[in-house]
């Protein structure tokens, strides 16, 4: 199955197990395959969630209709990233979607999201979590944008 058809419908685990798959048959050192998973399963941790409650958001708050690759991928920016966690946690204060283009009779739909797994992820990646305006480290950024482009590349590789 193509990416974008998993990425507007199929569960975070589908996704995942598919990547794996994609994985298993690279020949990408273990330094890159060992972060694939936990990265993607971090940004589909609030991705997913978003598009069940038809909450999509593109990083400047504009709505989405659907998930799909160019969207996925324009959340992997560091700094976008970083801005989610913060949107979501604002989110889960006011018990709404802050911060973007929704109406605001479909912002108060939102469902408060757990943030655990991303903010997991963005401390091993040394971002500060209690100041949105400080930077982190660019060897981190470096290396985030290297496990970007391997997950790029085994979405673009066909499945048998």
């Amino acid at each position: 199955m193509q990416f974008n058809e998993l990425l507007k419908s199929a569960s975070k685990e589908k996704i995942l197990k598919e990547l794996d798959t994609k994985l298993q048959n690279s020949k990408e050192a273990e330094i890159w395959t060992s972060k694939v998973i936990v990265y993607t399963s971090a940004i589909l941790s609030i991705l997913i969630p978003l598009r069940e409650q038809n909450l999509l958001i593109n990083p400047e708050g504009r709505v989405l209709k659907e998930l799909n690759c160019d969207e996925f991928f324009r959340w992997c920016d560091m700094v976008s990233l970083k801005t989610l966690a913060f949107r979501i946690e604002a989110s889960n204060e006011a018990s709404m979607l802050t911060n973007s283009r929704y109406e605001l009779c479909d912002a108060e739909k939102y469902k408060s999201i757990d943030l655990e797994e991303l903010a997991h992820y963005l401390v091993t990646c040394k971002v500060d979590l209690e100041d949105i305006d400080k930077d982190f480290p660019i060897v981190q950024f470096n290396v985030h944008r290297g496990v970007t482009q391997l997950i790029k590349e085994l979405m673009e590789t066909k499945t048998n």
